[in-house]
Parts: C-alpha cells; sequence; structure tokens
C-alpha cells in the first residue's frame, strides 16, 4: 500500500482573503480589495457579485453568490477566491471567453461520486449532483445550487481550462454543499493486463511480441482529499469503508461528548453481534 498527500482542490485561504472578503461583504462602502495574487471588487444588489483581478489588471473571473443570509459568511466564500488567485494566469487574459469541457471538469473534480456520470443538457451545459448540492458547467461558467445558496463563477479569457477550473469547483462544493460530500468515496480501475514493453516504454499497440504482466493495482479515493493505493480494487474498496467508518465515528465522538459514549456504542454493538450469533447457531426447525 502506498499513500499520497491530500489531493489538491481544497485551497486553504490566507488571511488576507477572509479580511478583505469580511470589508466587501460587510460594509457596502467597501467596493475595492487588494489581496495576494489580485484585487477583489464589489457590487452589492439583489446579488453580491465579487470580481476577481489577476496581477495584469483584467477580469480573472466573476463570482456571484445569492444565500439565504443577507450577509453570507466570508469565511465560507474566501476559500473559493483563494482557488481562482491560485490557478488563475498572471498575464493578460485578453477577450477572448475559455471554452470549458464539462465532462473534463467533472473527471478532474475531486469531490464527485464515483458511480454518477454528467449529463449533458440540450443547451450543451454538463450536470451532476453531489450530496445536497446541483452542479452545472456550460462553456465559461461554473454554477451550484444548494438549498441555502446559490454561487455561479464566470470566468474570462481562454487560459482558462478544466485543469485550473476543476480545484474552483471542488473549493465551492467544499463549503455550500451538504458535510457528507466531504467524504464521497470511489477506486480506481485496475491496469489489468498488459505487455510488459507497454509498461516500461510507454507504448500501445496490437500485433507485437512479448510477455505480458497484471497489474491489480487500484487507489482509493476520498473527496477530503485522502488517496491511498492498494494491491487490489477490493482492498482499496475495504479502505474507503474503514475511511468512511473512521470517519462517522469520529463525528459521533464529537456529538456524544468524547470516549465514554464511544465505549458503550461499542459495547451495544458487540452485543448486537453476539445475539446475532447466537440466532445463527440455533439449531432449524422442520415441520
Amino acid at each position: 500500500m502506498t499513500t499520497t498527500g491530500p489531493v489538491a482542490g481544497h485551497t486553504r485561504p490566507r488571511p488576507a482573503h477572509a479580511a478583505a472578503l469580511t470589508g466587501l461583504l460587510m460594509d457596502p462602502a467597501v467596493t475595492t480589495a487588494d489581496v495576494p495574487g489580485g484585487q477583489l471588487r464589489s457590487r452589492t444588489g439583489r446579488f453580491h457579485r465579487i470580481a476577481v483581478v489577476n496581477p495584469a489588471g483584467d477580469r480573472a473571473a466573476l463570482v456571484i453568490l445569492r444565500t439565504a443570509d443577507t450577509r453570507p459568511d466570508p469565511d465560507a466564500l474566501a476559500p473559493v477566491v483563494a482557488a481562482i488567485l491560485d490557478h488563475v494566469p498572471t498575464t493578460p487574459l485578453g477577450d477572448a471567453s475559455p471554452a470549458l469541457n464539462g465532462s473534463s471538469v467533472h473527471t478532474r473534480s475531486v469531490m464527485r461520486r464515483d458511480d454518477r456520470d454528467p449529463a449533458r443538457q440540450a443547451d450543451g451545459a454538463w450536470q451532476w449532483t453531489v450530496p445536497a448540492a446541483t452542479i452545472r458547467v456550460d462553456r465559461h461558467a461554473i454554477t451550484v445550487n444548494t438549498p441555502t445558496a446559490y454561487l455561479r463563477i464566470a470566468f474570462d479569457g481562454p487560459q482558462w481550462t478544466p485543469r485550473s477550473v476543476a480545484p474552483v469547483l471542488d473549493a465551492a462544493l467544499w463549503q455550500l454543499a451538504a458535510p457528507k460530500a466531504r467524504h464521497m468515496t470511489r477506486t480506481t480501475t485496475p491496469a489489468g493486463w498488459r505487455r510488459i514493453a507497454d509498461v516500461v516504454l510507454g507504448t500501445v499497440g496490437r500485433d507485437r511480441t512479448g510477455g505480458h504482466a497484471y497489474s491489480g493495482q487500484s487507489t482509493a479515493l476520498c473527496s477530503c482529499g485522502e488517496a491511498t493505493t492498494w494491491d487490489t480494487r477490493e482492498a482499496a474498496r475495504r479502505a474507503n469503508t474503514r475511511h468512511r467508518a473512521d470517519v462517522a465515528r469520529a463525528a459521533a465522538d464529537a456529538v456524544a461528548g468524547g470516549t465514554g459514549a464511544r465505549l458503550r456504542f461499542k459495547a451495544e454493538i458487540l452485543a448486537r453481534k453476539a445475539q446475532f450469533a447466537a440466532a445463527l447457531s440455533r439449531p432449524a426447525r422442520h415441520r
């Protein structure tokens, strides 16, 4: 088993981002704020509009936010702005719009389900869901709809690609989707049988001689960023099961208030298992 570090996508905002957003969202008199990597310009009305400007002075993205609360939490929006500034090009963006492929954004996104492919809409956009959130990606924008918030991020400049947009989407979903969306697990498909020459030389094709090698390795991935590689896909699935159980246990401990509740919970589970084993050991009755 090999373990990798956290998957890129959950950008941690610098304090300057949260401080700048606090001024922009809470004080109507504040309309501009300088942050590391660019500048923020806001306009507040029915929606909160925040333009993210890159170091070259071009608008890189326009963030439109509407929430049930008239004063949204700046700390919730700070990671999204940080992700935009971390992936925006520093050179002039030009007048052309990006041409995003929603399917590619979905594939590169970390916070996605394993068994839910995006659906192509009649207007060419792509749409999919995660717990408590619906995502829509068209050629130049992403939209996240939740029961309590609406977020749309329009990107400017052809330099934006699915590789740079996916971390922005992950940051938005981490903040706006349901808490269980932070631990959606999936596994990768093993490579299977391959020619040894293909593995060593990186070539592909048919009608070549040479021995074959089998690789059953699979990576267990979670939308929280954890990634571990195992020898078989079944082992990767078991790792995901353990990870979800650990997360649920930690959440239960936090709610119940410590190890005492955890020990009582374990004792209850063991008692139920003993009852079930006793029921199975009873001789069957024949008519």
